[in-house]
């Protein structure tokens, strides 16, 4: 399976909406200043891929305003070690 698009308000060094698309699951190298937003992706996925489920509120953005709820959104593509097709997104949220 391959992850096509990572979304994400609200959380951590995101307060506005971001989207990073990746056209049929490209490679992902991410490199940045300090403070660019390089380990809220890295929790975001790694949150994904533990299954941890805990709250999202912990991880908000300080700065954000009170109505904006935080998200983050992994859209994943292609087949399973079971052999099962996914072809959906997956949602972290309040």
């Amino acid at each position: 399976m391959k992850i096509t698009r990572i979304s994400m308000e609200g959380f951590r060094a995101f307060d506005a909406p971001f989207a990073l698309d990746l056209d049929g699951g490209k490679n992902l190298l991410l490199h940045g200043e300090n403070g660019a937003g390089k380990s809220s992706i890295y929790l975001a996925l790694k949150r994904f891929f533990e299954e941890r489920g805990d709250n999202i509120a912990k991880h908000r953005n300080l700065f954000s305003p009170a109505t904006r709820l935080s998200h983050v959104r992994v859209h994943l593509k292609g087949t399973d070690a079971a052999g099962k097709a996914h072809d959906g997104e997956f949602h972290w949220d309040v």
